[in-house]
């Protein structure tokens, strides 16, 4: 009988732990996963993925929900703390839907992702932190380092010393694996893989994106609401993403968009679609491949184009009587010394603009290229009767940087123009050239993040402005 009793009791117990207990384990997890070690533990193992300083308010998950990280923060990298103290990335919570399945088996596979209200802070001196770029603290001298002298320039006019920063030795750039070491290709649509699985989302709600420098006080570039999935594996699809809010330096420049999506596996491709910039008509489209080294391919052309006007502001404005421009970009993401592209355009006809002064320059023209982890503006100018402005430029990954200025006019309008560019009280020097009736005012700026001087002639001292 006692027997009989012990083995109806161990019976009921066994039924009670079978019942109350997946519950029970359940729910002391997510109280687990919610307090201040489970928290720590989230955290350290997103800093084991991604190397940077993080911290969640909580985790949960269930069967139903997958798994959910509330309110991460991660920072930026120590060298840019100081000088960009917004968290790199902020998300009111990141839902990760994997396949239970797989899981069971040890291997991690995930069937979606939903980011609600992430606001990602790139800060553009982070490229320095990326492979492939030089990550040591620049040292600038009291001089400004001497600038690659332009081939010719307008009306025969000679080049004060033209401007650039020299460029690292080989041995300072590492190179790529031997993967990644050909020329990033994107494979062909044709080629694209034929899977069926089902289709692998991201999605964005209530996104913000915004690049910032330490030499801006405003955003260089934001937008303010993204919505919308990102196709990121399984089979190939199609998506848009919504996108509105978006502006340089403050200045609105971009109605709400949408931009289509189409995902043919491992590419991940955007466009090509027709937007503007201030104004002007482009068309756009990007590709990058979802595999080592992540390539891409970033493309834009500005049609010609006649009687546009470019708004900065309510004082700074230009009417143009055709622009045309095409850009392009390429290389391997996460290895910023692989990137290499080429942008250039020319305008005619331009009425600018500034404070109340209208200026009118003939025609205007610029090149840039990027190649090796050098970015270099070889020509920028504008050509007017009365007045020119010529420049150049060079920036590497590590944040060094100089560039040029020559304005040449008439040496009385040089004076004048001098009283806003001088530092201080004493008389600008002018370069003269071949006519005396034109003179050039050449000013120079150079330096990295957080150290940046100012040349405002040839003879004066360079000051630092922060």
């Amino acid at each position: 009988m006692l027997k009989r009793r012990r083995i109806k009791w161990l019976g009921f117990s066994a039924l009670a732990i079978a019942v109350i207990g997946p519950p029970l384990a359940f729910g002391i997890s997510n109280l687990l996963l919610m307090s201040p070690k489970g928290r720590s533990f989230v955290a350290a193992r997103i800093q084991r993925s991604i190397r940077l300083e993080n911290s969640v308010q909580g985790c949960t998950w269930s069967p139903w929900n997958g798994f959910t990280v509330y309110g991460l923060l991660v920072q930026q990298p120590d060298r840019l703390s100081k000088a960009t103290p917004t968290p790199i990335l902020a998300a009111e919570s990141i839902r990760i839907h994997p396949d239970w399945q797989a899981l069971l088996d040890k291997r991690i596979r995930i069937r979606g992702i939903e980011i609600r209200k992430p606001e990602l802070t790139v800060a553009i001196e982070m490229f320095s932190q990326l492979p492939g770029t030089t990550a040591m603290e620049p040292t600038v001298a009291a001089e400004p380092p001497d600038l690659v002298a332009q081939a010719q320039q307008p009306d025969g006019i000679t080049p004060a010393a033209p401007s650039a920063v020299p460029a690292p030795p080989q041995n300072q750039i590492p190179q790529p694996e031997a993967a990644l070491a050909a020329k990033p290709e994107i494979p062909p649509s044709r080629a694209a893989v034929v899977v069926m699985e089902p289709t692998v989302w991201m999605t964005f709600t209530d996104a913000k994106v915004s690049v910032v420098s330490a030499m801006s006080k405003e955003p260089l570039y934001r937008i303010s609401r993204i919505n919308g999935g990102l196709p990121i594996g399984g089979k190939n699809s199609r998506s848009e993403l919504f996108l509105d809010g978006i502006s340089v330096l403050g200045n609105p420049i971009q109605d709400a968009i949408r931009i289509p999506i189409e995902w043919q596996s491992p590419v991940l491709g955007v466009g090509a679609f027709d937007t503007r910039i201030l104004g002007i008509g482009c068309r756009l489209e990007a590709k990058i491949g979802l595999t080592p080294g992540f390539p891409f391919l970033i493309g834009g052309v500005l049609p010609k184009q006649d009687g546009r006007e470019i708004v900065l502001s309510e004082t700074t404005r230009a009417k143009l009587g055709s622009i045309v421009g095409q850009s392009h970009c390429e290389g391997f993401l996460l290895i910023p010394g692989s990137w290499q592209g080429k942008s250039m355009f020319q305008a005619l006809s331009i009425n600018a603009e500034y404070l109340g002064h209208k200026t009118f320059f003939s025609h205007g023209q610029g090149l840039v290229m990027l190649q090796r982890g050098v970015l270099r503006c070889l020509d920028a100018r504008l050509v007017g009767d009365d007045v020119s402005l010529l420049g150049n430029g060079m920036a590497l990954f590590d944040g060094r940087f100089a560039a040029n200025l020559r304005i040449v006019a008439a040496p009385e309008s040089l004076a004048v123009i001098s009283m806003h560019t001088q530092t201080d009280s004493s008389p600008p020097q002018l370069t003269p050239l071949s006519t005396p009736q034109r003179a050039a005012l050449d000013m120079r700026t150079f330096g990295f993040p957080g150290r940046v001087f100012y040349q405002a002639n040839p003879a004066a001292k360079p000051v630092l402005l922060r």
